[in-house]
């Protein structure tokens, strides 16, 4: 309801907000949260922030130095245990039901925040979820705010680049109309009305000069590489020029590169944990400074979260 209510004046600011989303459960005591002198802990240490009072996993050396920009919640907790029930929760807000899909952040930001003028979409996805059938989307909203999903930072989908001009795609997406109309009067006009809105809307953003965001070419290597020449770091570094753009929302999925289990640790954490977070902590830390540098850090929400933390045990 406060979203609805503040939608046109938060859009009007330009706030928007990044779902650092780490797949698979990251474990609290090799990360935000360690533990030190815990029989638990791991052979993990910790080390000072630019917080005094403040520390974290020594796994996390950059993340370490932007502290201040970061409002940790070490409070939380979840009662699922099952990655499926606990993912829909904390990324809609509601406990599972069979009978009703709710919707992700991004799709309710997407719903009141779209802004028929602006070329790029409202939600954007970059990553992909390491299991499909866990995934949160639009749900219950329906396909027009479904997010864009783009695989891999720097680069959009194959099917996005026409390959006919402007006029050539205009007059085939005319005839579809005509189609349309003709499916419309057989009972189906809720179903044809959507489908123009998301035809409409596509066609204008494969046209727009805006897809020029999506190019990570633009950015000067030396700023790549302080994000990270990986999959997460790149990601992080489109989120920003996403945001930078103008988009509402940015989800970008960490799954790691290490394998396909992401940061469900549970069997051999204390060797993989530090390789996740290797491919994470520069990225993260990056984008927090080089939106503060921007002056977007100060209307932009970044969260990083996971679907739950991990049990002090596992399995070596």
């Amino acid at each position: 309801d406060m979203l609805m209510a503040k939608a046109d004046e938060d859009r009007k600011q330009g706030k928007s907000m990044i779902l650092l989303w780490m797949d698979g459960g990251p474990s609290q005591f090799e990360s935000f949260n360690p533990k030190i002198g815990s029989k638990f802990q791991g052979p993990a240490g910790a080390i000072k922030t630019n917080v005094p009072g403040i520390e974290i996993c020594e796994q996390w050396p950059e993340t370490a130095k932007v502290m201040d920009k970061i409002a940790l919640i070490r409070s939380m907790k979840s009662e699922e245990r099952d990655h499926f029930r606990a993912i829909k929760l904390v990324r809609s807000g509601y406990a599972v039901k069979p009978t009703i899909a709710y919707p992700t952040w991004g799709a309710v930001v997407a719903k009141y925040r779209w802004d028929r003028s602006f070329d790029l979409p409202a939600f954007v996805r970059i990553g992909k979820p390491r299991i499909k059938t866990r995934d949160v989307n639009a749900g219950i909203l329906g396909a027009r705010y479904e997010s864009f999903k783009v695989d891999e930072g720097g680069k959009l989908p194959e099917d996005v680049v026409t390959a006919v001009n402007a006029e050539v795609l205009n007059r085939r997406i005319s005839l579809a109309s005509e189609l349309d109309e003709e499916f419309a009067k057989a009972g189906s006009a809720k179903a044809v009305q959507e489908k123009r809105e998301v035809y409409n809307r596509t066609s204008k953003f494969v046209l727009s000069p805006l897809l020029k965001t999506f190019n990570l070419d633009d950015e000067k290597p030396e700023l790549r590489d302080r994000y990270g020449r990986n999959a997460f770091g790149q990601a992080c570094l489109q989120a920003r020029r996403l945001i930078e753009a103008g988009v509402s929302f940015v989800e970008v999925i960490n799954g790691g590169t290490n394998n396909d289990q992401g940061w469900d640790t549970h069997k051999r954490g204390f060797k993989e944990n530090p390789i996740l977070a290797s491919e994470t902590d520069s990225g993260y830390a990056t984008l927090l400074t080089d939106l503060a540098d921007r002056g977007l850090l100060e209307k932009t929400v970044v969260v990083w979260m996971g679907e739950f933390g991990r049990t002090p045990k596992f399995d070596a």
